[in-house]
């Protein structure tokens, strides 16, 4: 019996060769029975293994590490970040950095959110950060809500119900007119490349 494959010919059961002896040829038919076992385990296998590893894994492979960068990265970082303890003199309560600097494919983003306590309104809070970043910095601002864009960075601001607080949080900040949200994400090489 003779079948054809796409890459060739092969015999199932060969004719003896006349130096071949019958064990030959039984090792010759084991050999591949074994090779195409293997073929039909491991590919899909492998590919199992492939599949099931995490994207941080893929992506070392396919986007070049920028470790080297972060220290450049977190200076300007802490920029963004000073300039944001320039625009208020209002108390930072709490800052919960909920995403440090990491690299995610070609972009080094952070993400951090600060709670400030102020004895003013909403609206004086966000005229101090109109005239820093808008007038001083000649930031981008939001036409929706109180938010401000360089090419990097992000500023948002957002009022605090003190209502939607821990008991504990709630009588810690008791004292001040107005709690606020300044929720801060910043991309490199710039937040439209990044973000999309």
């Amino acid at each position: 019996m003779r079948y054809t494959l796409i890459i060739g010919s092969f015999d199932l059961l060969p004719t003896l060769n006349s130096n071949e002896t019958l064990l030959d040829k039984k090792m010759r038919i084991a050999r591949r029975g074994l090779l195409v076992t293997l073929a039909v385990i491991f590919c899909p296998l492998l590919t199992l293994v492939w599949l099931s590893l995490p994207d941080a894994w893929f992506y070392r492979f396919r986007y070049p590490t920028r470790a080297h960068e972060i220290s450049t990265v977190q200076a300007e970082w802490n920029a963004v970040l000073n300039t944001i303890s320039m625009a208020t003199d209002d108390a930072l309560l709490r800052t919960d950095e909920t995403n440090p600097l990491v690299q995610v494919r070609v972009c080094i983003m952070g993400i951090v959110d600060q709670y400030y306590g102020a004895n003013r309104s909403f609206d004086e809070v966000i005229a101090n950060f109109r005239e820093m970043f808008v007038e001083e910095l000649h930031w981008r601002e939001s036409e929706v809500r109180p938010a401000y864009f360089s090419e990097k960075a992000t500023i948002g601001l957002f009022e605090v119900n003190t209502n939607d607080v821990t008991l504990e949080l709630r009588r810690e900040w008791e004292r001040y007119a107005t709690i606020y949200k300044v929720v801060v994400t910043y991309s490199e090489p710039s937040f439209s490349a990044c973000n999309g």
